[in-house]
């Protein structure tokens, strides 16, 4: 009986716990909505630039300059763990 209502409350918490927040959601959407086409014209740059690293075979370049990232991943990992 206590593994059925670990179950249930395990999956009833995240719709709890959203529902609950939802109000605060729609408030950052809201300030985020202004924004919307500055948004969608540094994702498009974005995307045609990865496109046109990968028609010319130079996407290895992206990765050279992020290497930081893996280092600062693993420091997190390890300091997590």
């Amino acid at each position: 009986m206590w593994l059925l209502a670990l179950y249930s409350l395990g999956l009833g918490l995240p719709f709890l716990l959203m529902a609950l927040s939802l109000e605060r959601f729609f408030h950052v959407f809201a300030r985020v909505k202004q924004h919307f086409k500055a948004i969608e014209v540094v994702s498009g740059l974005l995307l045609v630039t990865v496109g046109v690293l990968i028609v010319f075979d130079l996407l290895i370049r992206l990765n050279e300059n992020f290497t930081f990232l893996l280092d600062f991943s693993l420091w997190l990992e390890s300091s997590l763990l």
